[in-house]
C-alpha cells in the first residue's frame, strides 16, 4: 500500500510464497506506478500474514519524483 498523507492512494495483494528472511527484502508492483499519484513523500507498507493467522505490519518512507 501507498499512503500519501495518511490515506492509501495505491493498493496491491500477492499470493501466500516462501520467504527466506535472513536476505534482503523487495517489494516489486506488476505495472509501472499510475501516473496520477502526486509527486512527494509516501509511506510504503506491507502486511504480512501465516498460514495459522499471524501477522505483521511495516511502513517506510518512498519518494515518488
Amino acid at each position: 500500500m501507498l499512503k500519501y498523507h495518511g490515506r492509501a492512494l495505491y493498493n496491491g495483494r500477492l499470493g501466500m510464497t516462501a520467504t527466506y528472511w535472513a536476505g534482503p527484502l523487495f517489494f516489486f508492483t506488476q505495472r509501472p506506478l499510475p501516473r496520477f499519484l502526486p509527486t512527494g513523500l509516501y509511506q510504503a507498507c506491507v502486511r504480512a500474514w501465516d498460514g495459522a493467522g499471524n501477522t505483521a505490519l511495516s511502513c517506510a518512507p518512498y519518494r515518488v519524483r
